[in-house]
């Protein structure tokens, strides 16, 4: 990509941007902040496969909420606008599977 096509991209006022991930990531950045112990198990320890998850679903909404799109195809896959949903639709329902199992 050379820095004329960079500059016409930029010039023609294509937003690449995205405000629901943008959002969903600020939500998950607080949440990770406010209220940790979310990754918490009932004996203590922590929970690394939904916290992998949220943390993944979190870079590829700031990444693609902000209108970044990664050149390489693995990259720009892993932190896919799908890949954030799919994510954290998965920590949701691996949330709630094991709340719901512990009661």
């Amino acid at each position: 990509m050379s820095i004329v096509s960079v500059n016409k991209a930029c010039m023609s006022g294509e937003k690449n941007s995205d405000w629901l991930l943008l959002i969903i990531a600020l939500s998950i950045m607080l949440l990770i902040v406010a209220y940790p112990p979310v990754f918490i198990n009932a004996l203590g320890r922590v929970q690394y496969a939904p916290l992998l998850l949220l943390l993944w679903a979190m870079s590829a909404g700031f990444v693609r909420g902000i209108g970044f799109i990664p050149r390489q195809l693995l990259v720009r896959l892993v932190l896919s606008r799908m890949a954030c949903y799919f994510t954290l639709a998965t920590f949701i329902e691996i949330f709630f599977i094991h709340r719901l199992a512990n009661y």
